[in-house]
């Protein structure tokens, strides 16, 4: 979509599973056609005229523009930038709301995972990465039974200091490792939860030798593809962020019934609306499950014994009314098809040229909202020369690749055919890329090691 008030038609009313792949990657035509400068004096124009002031999902139009100049800030570089776009996202990290918060924040995750791409893209500014932990710090003050911005902030600085290394950009590796350490040790009974997301992080999840793949997707997409976490620590690192949703979820609960007081960063009104949005996404994604499976005794025990009466006793009734709260609000539940995105997160490891102009059309067409899976890869999803092959290709095939790449076999690795063909699609991308750049070596040592192949017959 290349016009501004499309983009805001399908942000405002998108589910959680198309909503996510636009955290991580935005909408590349628009990026394209508009400077930044532009795009975001656009996108905050269809906001001010009030066009969704009683949609349920106003607050998306509100954070709309910062989450725009997350994308445009490091596709630019960092002297084109209009002062105004790095203003917007800063005034956007201001807002009280949780909700803004939350999209903000969850697009910077998305938009600083260490990758092929983001290695090369201008860092946010000193600026900003202050201002996302001021939020998230306040926000401790604020926070009740949820910790979702903090969460999100830490995430965010996690990113960052493991980007500006690669980077070799110490001033702002510093400066996000002081903010790690100064948002962990603020004084809450739930310093806790921080303190294990960044130590099981940095144990288990830090770049090695430039690994991408070793670093965790943004928590939401996490959660959304948790049951393809086939490492037992990966599944341990999504069941904190699983049990903060509960969480948020008992939290909402109480402020939407008046159990609990609203606040400016929580209204009832406002948790009225959230409150079912959340509850399908847990049943959804079946996170209930996710916190029995992983090893999530010590987080429980951080939040106190009334959450975890709340996922025995009461999460299963909500479970039961939520096709009906939704409807109250005008919303509805997440389809089939959009499960189907959880296959594809991490959204943001893609190359992003094209990625989710045919989706979004198709998003609109279909009343249901029932985009998925084949439309993102009609797309071009998976945009690049390699991994459109391997999607093509057989499962003979990508098993032979994987062997030859790897050096084990789709068991010894213990991955399924989706999981190996992602690998093959990364691999081959990879080294596309090396190729073009003039600095891969390997092509007449792999010939020597492996000689003539017997290929199969969609290789031939």
């Amino acid at each position: 979509m290349s016009d501004a008030r499309s983009v805001a038609d399908i942000f405002v009313d998108a589910n959680s599973g198309l909503l996510m792949a636009l955290y991580g990657v935005f909408f590349p035509e628009f990026l394209d056609r508009y400077n930044s400068g532009d795009g975001v004096r656009l996108l905050s124009a269809v906001r001010d005229t009030q066009t969704y002031a009683d949609h349920a999902n106003v607050h998306r139009i509100d954070a709309l523009p910062a989450v725009a100049a997350v994308h445009y800030i490091p596709r630019s570089s960092s002297f084109l930038i209009e002062d105004h776009v790095e203003e917007r996202l800063i005034a956007g990290l201001s807002d009280k709301r949780r909700e803004v918060r939350e999209i903000i924040l969850q697009n910077l995750v998305s938009a600083t995972l260490p990758n092929l791409e983001t290695k090369k893209r201008t860092l946010y500014s000193e600026a900003v990465i202050d201002q996302a932990y001021n939020m998230g710090r306040s926000a401790m003050d604020e926070v009740g039974p949820s910790l979702t911005v903090p969460l999100f902030t830490l995430e965010f600085l996690l990113n960052i200091s493991q980007l500006a290394i690669l980077q070799n950009d110490r001033t702002k590796s510093t400066l996000a490792l002081d903010r790690i350490r100064d948002l962990c040790s603020v004084d809450s009974r739930y310093q806790f939860v921080l303190r294990l997301v960044r130590d099981v992080h940095n144990e288990k999840f830090s770049l090695i030798q430039g690994d991408f793949y070793s670093l965790p997707p943004q928590s939401s997409e996490l959660l959304m593809s948790w049951k393809s976490s086939f490492y037992s620590y990966a599944r341990d690192y999504a069941g904190i962020f699983g049990v903060n949703r509960v969480a948020l979820c008992k939290q909402l609960s109480e402020v939407a019934s008046g159990r609990q007081n609203e606040t400016e960063q929580n209204s009832q009104s406002q948790a009225a609306i959230a409150l079912p949005k959340v509850i399908d996404f847990i049943d959804k994604f079946d996170i209930r499950s996710l916190i029995q499976s992983a090893n999530t005794s010590r987080i429980l025990d951080a939040w106190g014994s009334e959450l975890t009466t709340f996922i025995t006793d009461d999460l299963s009734a909500l479970i039961g009314k939520k096709r009906a709260l939704l409807e109250a609000v005008g919303l509805s539940e997440i389809t089939r098809k959009e499960l189907a995105f959880s296959s594809l997160a991490p959204f943001a490891q893609y190359v992003p040229k094209q990625r989710l102009v045919e989706a979004s059309r198709q998003y609109r067409k279909e009343q249901s909202g029932a985009a998925g899976a084949g439309a993102l890869a009609a797309a071009g999803i998976y945009a690049s020369p390699a991994s459109t092959f391997v999607g093509n290709a057989s499962e003979a095939t990508v098993s032979a690749l994987f062997k030859i790449m790897t050096g084990k076999t789709e068991e010894e690795a213990e991955l399924d055919d989706n999981q190996a063909a992602e690998r093959v699609a990364d691999i081959l991308s990879d080294r596309e890329s090396r190729i073009d750049a003039g600095s891969y070596g390997g092509v007449e040592e792999e010939q020597e090691a492996h000689g003539n192949l017997d290929l199969p017959e969609d290789l031939e």
